[in-house]
């Protein structure tokens, strides 16, 4: 049913689609982290978006003084150090970061979309509008752990798996599309990586867990 749901949306958008691909994860397998590991996860996520963006946007000439306040809000507000994952640690920590990893950490606001909606504070985009970082910082910087604990409500498992198995056919649709060097105007596969990763993080994708170590195989 769920995969029926999934291609009806991709057929109604005129997605290419296979029929073979099967859903990644059943509901008896799917595991949803409480809204507090959610909200952990999203802030320290958030972080390093944060610090991505102040050393890449060229408006600062001492980047790490420009990034060492808003950190220091986020620090007080979610207690994002005791939470980060191994390699946003060590980003955090890197006195100058390679282009890469700026690059890496910038895209995860697309992340950070994901689970605002999982969280109900916000709706998801079209699948090649790339988010707007001023909507989701506007939730992050007038909340705290505790206050968006309070008004935030998580969507149903259903809601969520419905989310990653569509999610899961936009990838495959973008990667087929990058292989065979067609034109897919409808998806930005950048876009889609990180919503897949989030998503399948948030069902537990394949068992998987720790965030460092989800794949977005399709």
């Amino acid at each position: 049913e769920r995969k029926g749901r999934s291609i009806a949306v991709l057929k109604e958008k005129g997605i290419p689609y296979i029929e073979h691909l099967k859903c990644a994860v059943f509901e008896e397998e799917c595991r949803i982290p409480d809204k507090g590991e959610i909200i952990r996860r999203l802030a320290c996520v958030f972080a390093a978006c944060v610090r991505s963006e102040i050393y890449t946007c060229g408006q600062f000439e001492d980047c790490k003084k420009a990034a060492a306040d808003p950190l220091a809000d986020l620090e007080e507000g979610y207690q994002i150090s005791g939470y980060l994952s191994p390699e946003e640690k060590e980003y955090m920590e890197q006195e100058m970061p390679e282009a890469a990893d700026h690059n890496k950490f910038g895209w995860r606001y697309e992340c950070c979309a994901v689970f605002l909606w999982a969280l109900s504070m916000i709706e998801m985009k079209e699948p090649v509008e790339i988010c707007d970082a001023a909507e989701l910082g506007a939730v992050m910087w007038n909340h705290t752990f505790e206050s968006l604990m309070e008004q935030s409500v998580l969507r149903s498992r259903e809601e969520i798996l419905d989310m990653q198995d569509l999610v899961l056919r936009y990838h495959w649709a973008c990667v087929d599309a990058r292989i065979h060097r067609k034109e897919l105007g409808m998806l930005n596969e950048e876009i889609i990586y990180e919503w897949h990763y989030a998503l399948n993080w948030l069902v537990g994708a394949d068992g998987i867990r720790k965030w460092d170590e989800v794949v977005t195989n399709t």
